[in-house]
């Protein structure tokens, strides 16, 4: 019987493992910002909110994401063609967060989880 592990299985245990904490550590915290976030615009229609917006937001995920990958391929730039994206990216993540911070109400932070997720 041989037990030696393929190197393809090595690789995807790593990959589930490193992507399942790289989610914990990046995801939960906004999450849980989000609800306090509309929380306080909302308190009494949170657990609806909350549901809309992150639903909306993982359809716009869904999206974006193979679409993203696409132009990223196509695209020819002097950086490369991932990382002008990268950048474009964490720039457009980081904006739409703190619009997120200082919007007062629920359409508006609802516009800027989607752009979050697209980013």
């Amino acid at each position: 019987m041989n037990s030696h592990v393929t190197p393809y299985k090595r690789l995807l245990s790593a990959l589930v493992i490193s992507n399942t904490g790289l989610y914990m550590a990046i995801l939960t915290p906004i999450i849980v910002l989000l609800t306090i976030k509309l929380q306080s615009i909302s308190p009494n229609n949170l657990a609806t909110v909350f549901g809309n917006i992150t639903g909306v937001g993982a359809l716009v995920a869904l999206v974006m994401n193979p679409l993203g990958g696409w132009i990223g391929d196509r695209t020819r730039f002097r950086f490369g063609r991932r990382r002008t994206w990268i950048l474009i990216g964490a720039i457009g993540l980081a904006i739409s967060l703190i619009a997120i911070g200082m919007s007062q109400n629920i359409l508006t932070i609802a516009v800027f989880w989607c752009l979050s997720q697209a980013f």
